[in-house]
């Protein structure tokens, strides 16, 4: 069950910048055996990838075709191998087909030399999107900048900066617009490009170079996967509440923009009822304990809460849930915010009260 929420009211007054919970990554699919790689471009190293069940490889077929997306309101991974799409989470189960929205033409069209469209981003705090446009089988790397109120009609261009004198085309491109980092990879290198928008010119202020990384199995596209959620202490109980795992986390991913963002609570009491208590900054240990709560509460400097929620269930004395809405604006200023939140659980069983919290999770609004 969901409660609406106006917290995106209160966001900007209360925000507190403080540094990132679990850092984001670099995704992208691969091009002879199809699997979702998930890989950090600061320490250049893979931490893991999986198979993409139904993704055909993409080997016979032209260098520059396919392509890796994120979607933080499902927390999945939109790929293509150039022929087919579809979007996979992180453990690559497959989720749901594409449903195209809309289509137009960036003139960019293939040329005698070789130039290609390869790569796609958005930045949506400066309203830029990003397409690569590389010389194919090797030359210059040249990125067309449109807006997004114009997607089709590029108003800039620059040469991406090379990392290695052996950087090829580039696969793909991905944007933490949050932080102003536009990433871009030839299938096995990466760059992290710094830059700032003064139009109509962009100007690239700084790079970051991972060298080459599984050169036999290249990425065809390149995409954030946003960081989660870290988690502070256990779930307790009192009174006529039992003793259940009370897990709380984010449903999807808290990308700015995202208006479905939803925060969950599960294994919960049945039949009960459960506010998420909201705190500006991460969880704090040890917490304050206030009675007759049966532990501490993380959420400090507290802000509010949001229910109550029925937990439902009742087939089993733990399996009730509840899931709260938090709409997060598309607020560029509040990129890199840190929050806390925390489930409390009231129940009423025999005519006795009795409380349950769940664990404390910090999460960062992001722009990627």
């Amino acid at each position: 069950m969901k409660a609406s929420s106006l917290l995106s009211l209160v966001l900007p007054a209360l925000a507190t910048l403080l540094p990132a919970q679990t850092p984001d990554h670099l995704v992208g699919i691969t091009r002879a055996t199809p699997a979702l790689r998930h890989q950090i471009h600061a320490a250049c190293t893979i931490l893991n990838q999986c198979a993409l069940p139904g993704m055909p490889g993409s080997v016979g077929l032209p260098p520059f075709v396919g392509g890796t997306a994120w979607n933080p309101a499902r927390s999945g991974a939109w790929v293509s191998n150039g022929l087919l799409i579809g979007q996979y989470d992180d453990n690559c189960a497959v989720m749901c087909p594409p449903n195209p929205l809309g289509v137009c033409n960036t003139g960019l069209l293939p040329t005698a030399i070789g130039n290609v469209t390869s790569g796609l981003a958005v930045d949506e705090a400066e309203g830029l999107v990003f397409i690569s446009f590389p010389q194919f089988p090797g030359g210059l790397n040249r990125i067309v900048v449109p807006q997004i109120g114009a997607p089709c009609t590029p108003v800039a261009t620059f040469l991406a900066p090379p990392c290695f004198a052996a950087f090829g085309p580039i696969l793909g491109l991905a944007c933490d617009w949050g932080k102003s980092i536009l990433y871009a990879t030839d299938g096995t290198s990466t760059i992290g490009m710094n830059y700032v928008w003064a139009a109509p010119m962009l100007n690239v202020v700084g790079i970051t170079c991972c060298p080459p990384i599984a050169v036999n199995e290249p990425m065809i596209g390149l995409a954030i996967r946003p960081g989660r959620e870290t988690s502070t202490g256990q779930p307790c109980a009192n009174g006529s509440c039992p003793p259940c795992p009370q897990v709380h986390s984010l449903r999807n991913d808290p990308n700015l923009g995202n208006l479905a963002f939803t925060l969950g609570l599960d294994q919960a009491p049945a039949g009960a009822f459960s506010w998420m208590l909201l705190g500006s900054g991460p969880c704090l240990a040890p917490g304050v304990t206030i009675a007759p709560l049966c532990g501490p509460i993380y959420t400090l400097g507290y802000l509010g809460s949001l229910g109550a929620v029925p937990t439902g269930g009742g087939l089993f004395p733990c399996d009730g849930q509840a899931s709260f809405d938090v709409p997060l604006p598309s607020a560029p200023a509040l990129a890199g915010a840190v929050f806390s939140s925390q489930c409390l659980t009231l129940c009423l069983g025999g005519g006795v009260l009795g409380y349950g919290l769940s664990n404390c999770i910090s999460w960062e609004l992001q722009g990627n």
